[in-house]
């Protein structure tokens, strides 16, 4: 191994031994060449980690591999920060421990820093275990923020698409190293949440571009370390207080460079949907589909919500009354619509055996409902609108109210 090796992987660990076990031996499968170092940082581990960390990367990576231990938990980003100041290598790759690396996932992600000098970071294609998208960008509305096409096959013709994006996520991410160190890192006060994305819009900051390769794939359990969401609120309002003045939405933006319809839901939040045309075109094709062929059909094109609701009069037709409830419930939580849970909650008295879902569907219509009614909020989305000088969004935003004022 090289003295400067030019590419630092860094891990930053906590318990889940088996994860990590997993993933390290990935790594080793999948990272060809010597020109790499591995340093992991553990938070102060109090499982099998302790003991087997080392005895592994000893038999995996030889003396490539660094091993830190904490005497106790600093969270992903001062571990993470601290592994890269631990390396001389050009560049830093950070990586959770709850991933699972592919043949020749580094390459692309180093040619694309290699030439490209405006670009600050860059990730793989994160998938999930079943091959769909887990991550390829962060996208923003007014009212929070997305895995942009998440769950859909990797297959889409969208997914392998380059697109630069606001923020991406740290759970794979390269970047110079001499770049991070000179922004300080991750801003330390994050518990395990928020600090990749404040490092990406610092970047920003500084002209800098971030991307996803989708030519690089890696596996993402995603949220396997113990209590990832506990601190998600402090999170959100901290990075509110240091971030909000740099973010603009522009899930509508990549939805239209795309081909597709962004709308408002009753949450007075954006989505996006097939052009009407798509939509129509597959409603005609779906009429003489068998049920599995339907299924196959939306697997293909998941913006497709009218298909789904399709399907599930299909199913309520056939008495498959639990595996309709499933997919109308799917379908009211991703539309964010009244009339999506009154569909839902039109089954009531055929499905007695979910009165759980029955009440939060309740809960969930009684809150849009009186979300879609705040004209207040309506106005507010549609002064930023105005300040950001989107055409979009005002127009969006301004049919809302005027609806608002027909009494619908």
């Amino acid at each position: 191994m090289p003295s400067t090796p030019s590419l630092a992987i860094v891990i930053a660990l906590f318990n889940n031994w088996a994860l990590t076990a997993a993933c390290l031996e990935s790594l080793a499968a999948t990272t060809g060449g010597s020109d790499y170092e591995l340093i992991l940082v553990d938070n102060a581990s109090t499982d099998e980690t302790a003991t087997g960390l080392a005895p592994l990367c000893r038999t995996l990576f030889g003396p490539r591999a660094r091993i830190f231990r904490l005497e106790q938990n600093r969270n992903f980003g001062p571990a993470s920060t601290l592994g890269a100041y631990e390396s001389t290598a050009k560049y830093v790759f950070f990586l959770n421990n709850d991933t699972k690396l592919t043949k020749d996932w580094a390459p692309p992600l180093l040619n694309a820093l290699d030439n490209d000098p405006g670009l600050g970071a860059v990730g793989p294609l994160l998938l999930y275990p079943d091959d769909s998208v887990q991550h390829l960008g962060v996208a923003f509305t007014m009212g929070h923020m997305v895995h942009l096409y998440q769950h859909f096959p990797h297959t889409h013709p969208l997914v392998g698409k380059k697109r630069s994006f606001q923020c991406i996520t740290a759970a794979a991410l390269l970047m110079p190293r001499d770049l991070f160190l000179s922004l300080g890192g991750f801003f330390p006060e994050y518990a395990n949440g928020y600090e990749d994305l404040d490092l990406c819009l610092r970047l920003r900051s500084l002209g800098k571009r971030l991307t996803v390769e989708p030519a690089s794939r890696i596996y993402h359990l995603e949220g396997q370390s113990s209590g990832r969401k506990a601190n998600d609120a402090e999170n959100a309002r901290l990075f509110t207080r240091r971030c909000a003045r740099l973010l603009s939405p522009d899930l509508h933006i990549h939805g239209l460079r795309d081909g597709l319809r962004p709308w408002l839901d009753d949450a007075l939040d954006l989505e996006l949907s097939l052009p009407e045309k798509d939509e129509e075109e597959l409603s005609q094709k779906a009429s003489a589909l068998s049920v599995p062929d339907l299924h196959r059909l939306l697997a293909a094109h998941p913006l497709w919500l009218s298909g789904k609701r399709l399907l599930a009069a299909r199913l309520l037709a056939d008495q498959m009354i639990p595996e309709a409830l499933a997919l109308l419930a799917e379908v009211a939580q991703d539309s964010q619509t009244c009339g999506d849970y009154r569909a839902l909650l039109a089954l009531e008295h055929r499905a007695p055996f979910a009165a759980s879902l029955f009440q939060a569907a309740r809960e969930e219509h009684a809150r849009l409902d009186a979300t879609r009614k705040n004209a207040h909020l309506a106005k507010k989305r549609l002064n930023q609108a105005m300040e950001l000088r989107d055409k979009t969004l005002i127009s969006l935003y301004t049919g809302h109210i005027e609806a608002l004022g027909q009494g619908r």
